[in-house]
């Protein structure tokens, strides 16, 4: 069976933190896994952790957007071949963990699976479509090993 790769990067804006990758390939396998659940059997993904303030400037560069967020998704798959990029605000993770009072590495665990929902066509525009994605979401997450659940 074709591979999906994994990629994870830290930019030097950023310390790597011990509650995200790559500190464990339980993540990676995770990932696949679910990508495979969504039909993607082959491809790349990568994942670069960043500042706020650089995700900010990639937001306003390529998308045009003029505010912070926890995740871009580059997507330049060709079905079936995955090949994606997404770029995470560390510090927007640990922030929306603060104020949820859940662990980092659960809320890291939600955005990194919500930016690969919408590589597999998942949309949240409408009230509707936020229900379904996080129910898909919530899903994935409880198939998550234990290795990578996180102390609140």
């Amino acid at each position: 069976m074709p591979a999906i790769r994994m990629e994870f990067h830290w930019d030097e804006s950023v310390k790597a933190q011990p509650w995200a990758p790559p500190h464990s390939d339980a993540w990676a396998e995770w990932l696949r896994g679910e990508l495979r659940s969504m039909g993607w059997q082959r491809g790349r993904v990568t994942y670069l952790f960043a500042s706020d303030e650089v995700i900010l400037e990639m937001n306003r560069t390529h998308l045009q957007h003029d505010y912070y967020t926890d995740i871009l998704t580059f997507d330049q798959s060709r079905n079936p071949v995955l090949e994606v990029d997404l770029a995470i605000s560390i510090q927007r993770i640990a922030d929306h963990a603060h104020e949820r009072a859940i662990a980092p590495a659960d809320e890291l665990a939600r955005v990194l699976i919500h930016g690969l929902l919408h590589v597999s066509g998942w949309d949240d525009h409408s009230e509707a479509d936020r229900t379904a994605m996080r129910a898909a979401e919530d899903l994935a997450l409880q198939r998550r090993p234990s290795e990578l659940l996180g102390d609140a």
